[in-house]
């Protein structure tokens, strides 16, 4: 578990967490613009979960949960090499955006990781290049541009651009 101010990070521990994790990803009413058209299939993450749970050292999935502990996003990371993890997160309810929630939630991750794995030297984000405010959270954070993946993945039947950021561990701790 990790407690901030604001929020607190838990690791899924029930399949009615996930079951209510699916739902949340799946309404397509509560997407932001920027969210991926895809929707999580519910009989496939309840058989990773049996399978695997949601922590390893390749892949870790928890919940947000706010003041109130109520759940109001999910943030994770995968491993891209074994010095390098990606980290994706979102805030699944969209009266709970544009408050500070992912803000705490990210740098609390990334202490997270960087404590748990020490052989992680660097956090890595790919963001939308239209997503404004992931943009800003991530310079908000700490996290520096490196470039653009240029027409890096498909969204929504277009080809789009993903803007690179990362955070080193040096950095992370002088700051």
């Amino acid at each position: 578990m990790m407690t901030g101010s604001r929020i607190t990070i838990v690791p899924y521990r029930t399949k009615q967490e996930v079951q209510e994790y699916v739902t949340l990803y799946n309404n397509l009413e509560e997407r932001t613009v920027h969210d991926h058209v895809e929707t999580s299939d519910l009989m496939q993450q309840l058989h990773h979960f049996d399978k695997h749970g949601f922590q390893s050292e390749n892949f870790g999935h928890f919940r947000i949960l706010n003041e109130d502990n109520n759940f109001i996003g999910s943030i994770g990371y995968t491993k891209i090499e074994d010095y390098d993890y990606h980290i994706g997160y979102r805030i699944l309810h969209s009266k709970y955006r544009h408050k500070g929630y992912m803000t705490e939630a990210l740098q609390l991750f990334v202490t997270y990781v960087f404590h748990e794995f020490e052989q992680v030297r660097r956090c890595t984000l790919r963001i939308a290049s239209e997503n404004t405010e992931s943009l800003g959270l991530a310079k908000k954070c700490g996290f520096v541009h490196e470039g653009t993946l240029r027409q890096g993945y498909e969204y929504r039947n277009r080809i789009c651009d993903f803007e690179i950021f990362s955070i080193l561990r040096k950095e992370f701790t002088e700051k």
